[in-house]
């Protein structure tokens, strides 16, 4: 099974509710463990598709309590 990789710019494509500034700042605060789904490459920043989904619908559970 190969993993997705999405670079920070590019996540807006995939998840049309995100824009880059909010994921900027998401990453710079590190928002309830956002960097458990990202990949660090020299500079560039990626994210792993399939833990991001998993860590989106972790919120979603933490919001619903």
């Amino acid at each position: 099974m190969k993993k997705e990789y999405i670079p920070v710019k590019e996540m807006p494509k995939f998840f049309p509710f995100l824009t880059v500034g909010a994921l900027r700042h998401l990453i710079f605060e590190n928002r309830n463990g956002i960097h458990e789904c990202m990949l660090r490459v020299g500079r560039k920043l990626y994210f792993d598709a399939d833990k991001f989904q998993t860590w989106m619908d972790k919120q979603k559970m933490e919001s619903q309590k």
